[in-house]
């Protein structure tokens, strides 16, 4: 699989599992440089997430990783009220590609 290929079937994938769960937990997803893909769900503490990727990155085979994770805005929120906790809030999804 090319990266191209790879970045294609990730924006798919995303689309259906949204639509299917209304919902997108954080994932990462590897691409390796024999085509294969392997994607890991994980959730801990914001700050870990780039550590994280910089380590699965160090792997030789791994020439692409996603990560994707859902988040919200709103145009309310203040140092009260988080965006998801507005009325007005709106879902978004955040991709991370990094082709190496």
């Amino acid at each position: 699989m090319t990266k191209e290929e790879f970045l294609k079937k990730e924006i798919r994938d995303l689309k259906e599992i949204y639509e299917k769960h209304g919902s997108i937990d954080p994932t990462f997803t590897l691409l390796f440089d024999d085509g294969s893909t392997e994607s890991i769900c994980l959730a801990f503490e914001k700050e870990y997430y780039k550590l994280f990727m910089q380590k699965i990155c160090e792997n030789p085979g791994v020439t692409a990783s996603i990560f994707t994770s859902e988040g919200w805005s709103s145009s309310s929120a203040d140092d009260s009220k988080a965006p998801s906790e507005c009325d007005d809030k709106k879902d978004i999804i955040l991709k991370i590609i990094r082709f190496l």
